[in-house]
């Protein structure tokens, strides 16, 4: 399942981000995108592929609705910036590879 995600529903808590959504489980993907990246199209169709080998949730923010405050409050030095939710809601920064098959590997 692949769904937007309010920017409001991420905390900066003292230089560690955390999402606030109960919807959002550990093993999720958290990624900010913006729809005239092409990254981030690519992103989501490698996501679709690898939620059928593996499913897992994937949940979207909108960079450009988040505004500038919150990308810096982020750290997003770029699109897309891709995290993994930890237990607790603890969001992990994912410099892996964005192939289908490594997201299938890396988010359950």
């Amino acid at each position: 399942m692949s769904t937007p995600l309010s920017p409001n529903a991420i905390k900066n808590n003292g230089g560690s981000l955390q999402v606030l959504s109960p919807l959002v489980d550990a093993g999720s993907l958290v990624a900010v995108t913006s729809d005239w990246c092409g990254h981030c199209n690519s992103l989501k169709r490698n996501v679709q592929v690898a939620q059928q080998v593996r499913p897992f949730d994937a949940f979207y923010v909108d960079g450009e609705k988040a505004g500038m405050n919150k990308l810096r409050e982020w750290n997003v030095q770029g699109y897309p910036t891709i995290y993994r939710v930890e237990r607790g809601g603890s969001l992990q920064e994912y410099n892996g590879s964005r192939s289908a098959e490594s997201l299938a590997q890396n988010f359950h």
